[in-house]
């Protein structure tokens, strides 16, 4: 069907109500971007979808269609007819950054009953005058949203807590007043403009809630005796407790932070008892989890505590939560938290202080009989032999989180086909690829020495920490399973990299990014990618749709390159202290607008020679006459070998 005859059929789906018009919506969305994408002025909107601007509103805005939601709804003063306009002018709005106008617009309704009992509005409203610096209004806002919903009383950091909508309100959660509706605003509006593209305003917005929290520390919380009683019993002080609330712990990437925020505190750089908290649900990998309990408690609701015990905790971070978001680091100045990261990181490499992480593991696990007895068992009937090396494999795919083709974290996503030449190279080697993931990830072709392990029988959160462990490197991305490789301490290559975040990666760390190509033809260089704007516009897929960019996975040969050479790092570790670093690497460093935004990491030096001219900026011709002839990626390969 023609487009615009396609979004009036939905259109209509929703007047009437039709069943299946969610999933239709859904299989309709990448189509309509590719389109939307190849013509951004296409017209989309027919007479029939003019007459009812509510329903097409939302159509145009679950399609991911922002700016044509916001010029179809603003024509002949269709916001005016009612409020479901007008909610999804705003969000199209908010969604496109444009957060002065989504506040005029909603302006209008700010006295209307309806909008008054909407606390889907109310939350927004709040989050805009935040964002807009009037923190009274959205105190109100907020607050008037919570007595409609009590679920939006919980303590809130980051949307992978995961708060249910049957939340029932601590006694704290209801006496915190305006300093607690402050701390959970600024944490949801700085999480909703990163979303958005607008990182640039999230650091404001997240020190707004440590400075909320600052305020509330003044006095002491209203705790229960049951609560007092319990952490006297964990041997914690009240004015000492520390609170990593449940988003650390829902995803392994998360969890794999811990390692990083206890470096921290061994460095200085913050003091106090932590306490973490969990529910078993919502756990992403227990045995992770596990080795942290030589840091501080691990406390599951429902068994290391009650569940009225971990409410009340979990209120408490406003207190004394451990920010997911941002950190005050020694100097007072507050920055991303994992800016503060990957700071820490280079901090720690540089005095040689080890992989804490990886030493508790091979306390607790690696001579474990029944795991080695297991990972014997499997290996065996593999093929593999006791003696045979093998490399762990990580592609990230849309199937884990149910990802739309352009929309969403897609781009972070990439294809097989290019990781078979790194494949074959392994196996050529004599070594095994094991690949890593979820059951429906995509598979490798079958090949000799390639396992699917994220598809076996095999798979348990036990044996995945084990393979991790024990691979000779670790092929990667940027998602959770990498900062478990590294926190190991395992030479690790990372490819298809794309981030809105400074990451946590060490000195064993090579790395190709993906290249972003924008309108005008040129691609997105080191120093914008390290730099505002388009620092903020790479965290989701539909936010370089809007400014027309494309994204390119890497191709065989920049894997491979960098294959190679984190192999070449794993036989001679020393491999970087005895060769000079080269020219193209120090170019690369000049063209970091943020110095740490790879933490103690480089990017592969072959990728580098692929794509200097695209990627750097420099024009610092400036270098040191080198007194012996300059190193290649080949070269240095050749110098391990």
């Amino acid at each position: 069907m023609p487009y615009r005859a396609s979004v009036a059929l939905l259109t209509m789906m929703y007047v009437c109500e039709i069943r299946g018009r969610t999933v239709a919506t859904r299989a309709f969305t990448p189509i309509i971007a590719r389109a939307v994408r190849r013509r951004p002025k296409r017209r989309l909107v027919g007479s029939l979808t003019t007459r009812f601007p509510g329903e097409a509103g939302y159509v145009l805005f679950q399609l991911g269609l922002y700016r044509h939601c916001v010029e179809f709804l603003s024509r002949r003063g269709a916001v005016l007819h009612s409020v479901e306009s007008i909610r999804y002018l705003v969000k199209a709005l908010f969604e496109l950054g444009e957060f002065g106008e989504a506040h005029q617009s909603m302006a209008l309704w700010f006295d209307s009953p309806l909008f008054l009992h909407d606390p889907d509005m109310l939350q927004l409203k709040g989050a805009l005058d935040l964002i807009l610096g009037q923190e009274e209004a959205a105190v109100n806002a907020l607050s008037l949203a919570a007595n409609q919903m009590p679920h939006l009383r919980a303590p809130h950091q980051n949307l992978a807590a995961r708060i249910s909508v049957e939340y029932q309100p601590t006694t704290i959660d209801l006496e915190l007043g305006y300093l607690g509706r402050l701390y959970d605003g600024y944490n949801f509006a700085g999480q909703r403009v990163t979303h958005v593209g607008s990182g640039h305003l999230g650091i404001g917005l997240y020190a707004g809630a440590l400075s909320a929290q600052k305020k509330l520390r003044v006095s002491s919380p209203p705790v229960s005796r049951a609560l007092e009683m319990f952490l006297l019993d964990l041997g914690i002080e009240l004015e000492d407790l520390r609170i990593l609330p449940h988003e650390w712990v829902t995803q392994i990437g998360h969890e794999a932070m811990l390692d990083i925020l206890f470096r921290m505190q061994a460095l200085g750089w913050w003091k106090g008892q932590a306490v973490v908290l969990a529910r078993a649900d919502l756990i992403a990998n227990q045995a992770l989890l596990n080795l942290f309990r030589e840091f501080c408690p691990l406390l599951i609701s429902g068994i290391d505590m009650s569940d009225e015990t971990a409410a009340e905790l979990g209120s408490l971070q406003r207190y004394c939560g451990m920010s997911f978001n941002a950190f005050e680091l020694p100097n007072g100045e507050v920055v991303p938290w994992q800016e503060a990261g990957a700071r820490a990181i280079r901090e720690w490499e540089s005095k040689n202080r080890g992989d804490p992480l990886r030493d508790i593991y091979d306390r607790w696990l690696r001579a474990n009989p029944i795991l080695l007895d297991t990972a014997k068992t499997i290996k065996e009937q593999w093929g593999m032999g006791p003696n045979d090396w093998f490399v762990c494999l990580h592609v990230r795919d849309a199937a884990h989180y149910a990802e739309t083709d352009l929309m969403g974290q897609d781009h972070r996503n990439a294809g097989i086909k290019a990781y078979i030449a790194a494949a074959k190279y392994i196996t050529g080697q004599g070594g095994w690829v094991i690949k890593l993931g979820g059951p429906l990830s995509p598979q490798l072709p079958r090949m000799k020495r390639v396992i699917e392990y994220g598809r076996s029988s095999f798979k348990s959160e036990m044996m995945d920490l084990y393979l991790i462990r024990h691979c000779r490197y670790f092929i990667g991305t940027t998602s959770g399973l990498t900062n478990v490789a590294v926190s190991f301490g395992i030479p690790t290559a990372l490819v298809n990299c794309i981030t809105t975040d400074a990451q946590l990666w060490g000195n064993r760390v090579r790395f190709a990014l993906k290249k972003v190509r924008k309108s005008d033809g040129q691609f997105v260089t080191q120093r914008e990618i390290t730099s505002s704007p388009w620092r903020w516009r790479m965290f989701d897929a539909a936010v370089l749709r809007q400014h027309r960019a494309t994204v390119f996975d890497n191709s065989s040969d920049e894997i491979l390159g960098v294959v190679k050479e984190v192999e070449a790092l794993a036989d001679d570790p020393a491999i970087d202290l005895v060769a000079r670093e080269p020219s193209l690497i120090r170019k690369w460093r000049r063209c970091l607008a943020l110095p740490d935004f790879y933490g103690n990491a480089r990017p592969s030096l072959h990728y580098l020679e692929l794509n200097e001219r695209d990627f750097l900026d420099d024009d610092d011709s400036d270098e040191i006459t080198e007194i012996e002839p300059e190193l290649t990626s080949e070269q240095i390969m050749s110098d391990a070998s």
